[in-house]
């Protein structure tokens, strides 16, 4: 018997893609996206989307670990083209900021 948890987890993974601000910026303007902290996995925050889990996004609110982004950052993401990984857990997409790299060549 598959664990249903698994599945759900196995779903979102499999819908998680990468994408530069620009695509994003119409679900932003019908306030649908939701900014999910580095530190946190964006998939075991789509489970607790999906499956309802009040407590605990309360609490990542609260701890602004999740998070409606700001005019500031916004302007900043469309600027800077920012990466993020993004998935669609309906009515929200949920976000997070890949990191950008900085490269330095070693002469």
């Amino acid at each position: 018997m598959t664990d249903v948890s698994d599945e759900v987890r196995e779903k979102i993974k499999s819908e998680i893609l990468e994408v530069e601000w620009e695509p994003l910026a119409e679900h932003h303007q019908r306030e649908a996206v939701v900014v999910v902290s580095e530190s946190l996995n964006l998939i075991d925050v789509a489970e607790a989307v999906i499956q309802d889990d009040v407590d605990q996004l309360k609490g990542w609110l609260k701890s602004v670990m999740v998070y409606k982004p700001a005019p500031d950052q916004v302007t900043q993401w469309s600027a800077t083209h920012q990466k993020f990984l993004c998935v669609i857990v309906q009515p929200y997409v949920l976000v997070q900021i890949i990191p950008n790299l900085v490269t330095s060549s070693v002469h």
